[in-house]
């Protein structure tokens, strides 16, 4: 032990290059023998190397132990698994992942806006007659007043529900889409017989079908497809969908006072519902594939026949339409295509793009099939599963002008992710593994979902306070 009290005093000053080390170390040098001494120097010299390469494998095998034990550790406190990505966002919000992320609206209506309507909007464009309402898919509708019902770590504790930052969108694409579903509507009328044994199925992006589809909601009875939520990262634009939903609300809730009682159902989806989707870092997978009703559930239907409506006569039908277009066929109900853009306008642009929401009050331009009023009527010359309706002492129509390959439309089996290829259709149809679902991070030793791959930014960690501790 020594005396802290004794003040430290030098016995020896070396000035000399090269020269280091204690007096006592000196002093007991030089009483030894020096055969001995150098002896003894190697011996400490060579015992030095060993402790230093020995020090060194031990400190090596230690720091290679504790990297393996923390990456084992690591690798065991949470793992990668996957799940449906609707579900993940009714349970931990429709913003899953992208808490602070916002929704773009391109095309943002400036007309009066009453958000409480949304908590309506499931009822308002529910399909009117009883016998459809069994193929209403109304995931996308109960979306905006839904709440999350647990909090992911690291998400703010507020949660701002989609109906308060959800505004209506109004663009020249809808009003187009619009006045071609108006054109169509007049086609299925009470004056044309037979049309009520004809499903509609409209394929449009997402704002342009629920535009169509509210035009032609004064002779055919709309049915909601829409089987996915919106996301701030989402590879489908649900939002904007929605948004469109919210802009013709009000105009889908005053018709249904006006259905006839044998409307025909019109089918709704969303074209972009297969979008391209190849980074879980960078996209939310709200992906989703189509429920159309089946031919023998079409059949309880009286319904014999399928009109798809498409963008042009080149958009065939998506994949995973393919097997169940070909499978009603081979069962001997026929399947046609009509492109909207079969479907001109005549007269004066809309000055006021808004003014549709007033079904009765639109001055804007009309749609016929064909050119113009003489050709209209010619639709039920290229799908005759009606007949042209001719007013008393009126002409006859007379052929649309341009090429129409849609009437000549015959679906043909091919294989893909969503189709099997098979000849006669299926009505199992495939779907890839992956397919709308979302990578989220679970904590290994309880099974809880902490939070999406997406917003995974270092914080689940040891320290971090998931762990209860």
């Amino acid at each position: 032990m020594t005396n802290d009290s004794e003040p430290f005093q030098r016995n020896e000053h070396a000035d000399r290059p090269g020269v280091v080390g204690a007096k006592w170390w000196q002093d007991g040098l030089a009483e030894v023998d020096p055969i001995a001494r150098r002896s003894a120097l190697k011996g400490l010299i060579w015992g030095a190397v060993g402790l230093t390469v020995v020090g060194s494998l031990i400190g090596s095998a230690f720091a290679s132990s504790s990297d393996s034990s923390k990456t084992e550790s690591d690798a065991d406190d949470f793992r990668t698994d996957t799940h449906p990505a609707i579900e993940m966002q009714k349970t931990y919000g429709w913003n899953f992942g992208a808490a602070a992320e916002k929704l773009v609206f391109d095309g943002r209506s400036l007309q009066a806006f009453d958000r409480s309507a949304l908590d309506n909007l499931v009822t308002d464009l529910a399909p009117t007659l009883s016998a459809h309402y069994p193929f209403f898919v109304s995931s996308l509708l109960q979306s905006p007043p839904a709440l999350r019902k647990t909090v992911p770590p690291g998400d703010p504790d507020t949660f701002t529900p989609l109906k308060d930052v959800l505004v209506p969108i109004f663009t020249p694409a809808m009003d187009v889409a619009y006045r071609r579903g108006r054109s169509l509507a007049t086609l299925f009328d009470s004056r044309h017989p037979n049309v009520s044994t004809i499903a509609v199925i409209v394929d449009l992006p997402g704002p342009e079908a629920v535009a169509f589809a509210a035009g032609a909601a004064s002779a055919l009875d709309p049915v909601i497809l829409f089987d996915n939520w919106p996301h701030p990262h989402g590879v489908v634009p649900a939002h904007l969908t929605l948004a469109a939903c919210a802009y013709y609300q009000p105009l889908f809730a005053r018709t249904k006072s006006l259905m006839p009682k044998n409307a025909p159902p019109l089918f709704v989806l969303d074209r972009a519902r297969l979008a391209p989707y190849s980074d879980d870092a960078k996209q939310f997978d709200n992906r989703y594939v189509a429920r159309v009703p089946s031919v023998a559930q079409l059949a309880k239907l009286g319904i014999s026949r399928v009109l798809y409506v498409t963008p042009t006569d080149a958009d065939l039908e998506l994949d995973d339409l393919n097997d169940d277009f070909v499978y009603t066929v081979h069962q001997g109900s026929p399947v046609k295509l009509v492109a909207t853009s079969s479907f001109a306008g005549v007269g004066t642009a809309l000055k006021n793009s808004d003014s549709t929401r007033d079904a009765g009050a639109d001055t804007g331009a009309v749609y016929f099939y064909g050119s113009g009023p003489e050709t209209h009527e010619w639709f039920w010359n290229d799908y005759p599963w009606s007949t042209p309706y001719v007013a008393k002492g009126g002409k006859p129509p007379i052929e649309v002008p341009f090429f129409r390959s849609g009437k000549d439309y015959v679906p043909v089996a091919r294989p893909g992710p969503f189709s099997t290829g098979a000849s006669s259709g299926s009505i199992t149809p495939p779907r890839p593994p992956t397919f709308g679902l979302v990578p989220v991070v679970v904590a290994a030793a309880t099974g809880v979902i902490l939070g999406a791959k997406m917003s995974r930014s270092g914080s689940w960690t040891r320290s971090s306070s998931w762990g209860g501790g």
